[in-house]
């Protein structure tokens, strides 16, 4: 069974209605376009004003015809590296996390929603591909790709390869600057992200925050409730 079938009839999952699906596909869309024609890959190409590089009109046809559209609900769990399919989170509007366990140690590798952030993957492109559970931290809009269709556009579209080569430099950076941030104490990680989008960092709840910043839940409780004083 697909790894998101079961939990619609749980009622925590439910597909997305047309005119909402039309709103996410112009969206990321638009994003792919920006990404296409910026050298930095870096919190720039979210820039508007940008000069674009247009996707043709077979790929967005074709890629939108692959994709699978849900809504979230809080608290549900998609566990999609289970899925003889292999999912991709291609975006989202709302807030997910991902988690993992090796061993006996769970991490949280990363977050995935409409900011751009030091903890945020952007959303362009997120391989599922090992042991990750999603979790929905808030209701949130995903599109979501199966690798097997996935590898179709590439092999079909240029855009799709080059899409895909820069989303993949972005996750690099995104990982240099987890790895920097993990160089710091733990007041400076939460003040580091903090600073950096401190509406992202006031929504993820203390529990995920604390595994991505590899802290204890209890001591970033206290850190969060210095910083709020202060603020």
């Amino acid at each position: 069974m697909e790894s998101w079938k079961h939990l619609v009839k749980k009622g925590e999952v439910e597909e997305l209605s047309l005119p909402d699906q039309d709103v996410l596909f112009v969206e990321v869309f638009s994003r792919y376009e920006r990404l296409l024609c910026d050298p930095l890959y870096l919190n720039e190409l979210l820039v508007p004003g940008k000069e674009v590089k247009h996707l043709s009109d077979g790929f967005k046809e074709e890629f939108r015809k692959y994709c699978i559209s849900l809504r979230l609900k809080k608290g549900a769990v998609m566990n999609v590296y289970q899925d003889v399919k292999n999912y991709h989170v291609v975006t989202v509007k709302g807030l997910i996390a991902s988690k993992t366990k090796v061993f006996t140690k769970v991490d949280v590798p990363w977050f995935m929603g409409e900011m751009n952030s030091v903890m945020c993957e952007d959303e362009f492109y997120m391989p599922l591909n090992y042991n990750l559970d999603v979790y929905s931290l808030e209701d949130s809009a995903c599109i979501l790709i199966s690798r097997e269709q996935l590898n179709l556009l590439t092999s079909k579209y240029e855009e799709a390869r080059n899409i895909l080569v820069k989303a993949y430099e972005l996750s690099l950076v995104k990982l240099d600057r987890r790895s920097k941030l993990r160089g710091l104490d733990a007041d400076g990680r939460y003040n580091k992200v903090f600073n950096e989008n401190p509406q992202l960092t006031s929504r993820i709840p203390s529990a995920e925050l604390a595994l991505h910043l590899g802290v204890a839940e209890g001591e970033l409780r206290v850190i969060r409730d210095i910083i709020r004083d202060l603020n």
